[in-house]
């Protein structure tokens, strides 16, 4: 089992008005998203997935995926928006368990 250390704020503009909205990273969940093994262990994939609505009615999303390989090490973090912009990141780190 792992934790992740979520430090700082997410921070997505929306792309039709630019409004800025502010996400705590501690308060973003990951869950498990698949697993793959591989030649040093299992690489492991985990999800967080924000949808919400603008003032102007515009549906943001943000999606992280972070994948863990070789077991304990963060190897990516991908961010994926629709109808914003991410403007700063939070920090992530993880913990085995």
């Amino acid at each position: 089992m792992v934790r992740f250390i979520r430090k700082g704020n997410l921070k997505l503009k929306c792309k039709e008005c630019h409004k800025s909205h502010s996400f705590e990273g501690r308060d973003l969940v990951f869950d498990p998203y698949g697993k793959t093994e591989k030649e040093d262990g299992t690489e492991r994939k985990y999800l967080c997935t924000n949808d919400f609505f603008c003032s102007c009615d515009t549906k943001l999303k943000c999606e992280i995926l972070i994948t863990e390989y070789p077991e304990g090490k963060i190897a990516d973090i991908n961010y994926e928006t629709k109808n914003a912009e991410v403007t700063e990141k939070c920090s992530i780190s993880i913990i085995s368990l």
